[in-house]
């Protein structure tokens, strides 16, 4: 990973390495941009500047020296990816709670920061890392009354009726939720497996954020930031079971809780995602980026 600053009054981006081809944005004189690409040429450079993605030329481009710095791990896991987002297969490594990273930038959305361990480098989300040094500060949180981009996802699903298969099939609709999690086979094929976690963690990554990666509801407490006052699509942690063991449940916030009950729309509640009534003594708490 590499950053580049523009030394042109005003450069082209195009579509693709070629002069001849459409040009979709400028850059100006001092913008950093991040080099994605090279062309086999060498004459032309694939670079993202926000949202501008394209190719400009190499020889108006200068690169600019990496500010090192280092990250101490805030989540119990964290998914370290190939690539600055969230999609099936390229998590290449987990980092633990308190592990110190170094980095050497971040992606052009400030989303991801580029991170180094050993071995293991990738991208991870910023959110999960904190500063011990100089570099770029986490992400802010969401503005406060704003429902979480996942919320609506999991009402997608509740109305196309995502059920458990009876019998000895499984329905692809929960085995795609399982498989999102870093249980391996056969229990990510089957939908027998509970998946109530799996939902969860389905749901935010499908709105482009990084889950827990796990099967386990309790992990959920690990994720995030604790809520003193519960929001409309928040995450809901139970304990199932008894409160000091490790079984749990966890799903979605529906409406403000009154005193004895929460709501919570949620996977594998009646072997289906539905609404469901919980009483408040069974909360271990609410969790939100």
């Amino acid at each position: 990973m590499a950053d580049l600053k523009v030394k042109a009054d005003s450069l082209h981006v195009r579509r693709t390495p070629a002069l001849a081809d459409n040009v979709v944005g400028f850059l100006h004189k001092g913008d950093v941009v991040q080099r994605l690409q090279a062309a086999k040429n060498g004459q032309f450079t694939k670079v993202q500047h926000g949202d501008l993605v394209g190719w400009s030329s190499t020889k108006w481009l200068l690169p600019v020296k990496p500010k090192r710095a280092r990250y101490q791990v805030l989540a119990t896991a964290l998914n370290v990816r190939s690539q600055p987002k969230v999609a099936a297969g390229n998590i290449v490594g987990t980092l633990a709670h308190n592990d110190v990273v170094s980095s050497d930038g971040s992606s052009a959305d400030g989303k991801w920061v580029h991170v180094k361990k050993g071995a293991l480098t990738g991208f991870a989300s910023a959110r999960f890392l904190r500063s011990v040094g100089s570099g770029p500060a986490a992400r802010p949180a969401p503005k406060p009354g704003k429902v979480p981009p996942w919320y609506p996802i999991a009402k997608k699903e509740k109305a196309a009726g995502v059920a458990r298969t009876p019998g000895s099939g499984d329905n692809p609709a929960v085995v795609k939720y399982l498989k999102s999690t870093n249980l391996g086979k056969p229990a990510n094929q089957n939908d027998e497996t509970p998946w109530c976690s799996a939902f969860v963690n389905w749901c935010v990554e499908q709105s482009g954020e990084d889950g827990t990666n796990s099967a386990a509801a309790r992990q959920w407490m690990h994720w995030g930031r604790k809520l003193k006052s519960p929001k409309k699509g928040c995450i809901v942690v139970l304990w199932r079971g008894s409160k000091s063991g490790t079984q749990g449940h966890v799903g979605f916030l529906v409406d403000k809780p009154d005193v004895r009950h929460v709501r919570i729309l949620a996977g594998n509640q009646g072997d289906k995602v539905s609404v469901s009534t919980f009483p408040t003594s069974r909360l271990l708490g609410y969790r939100q980026l």
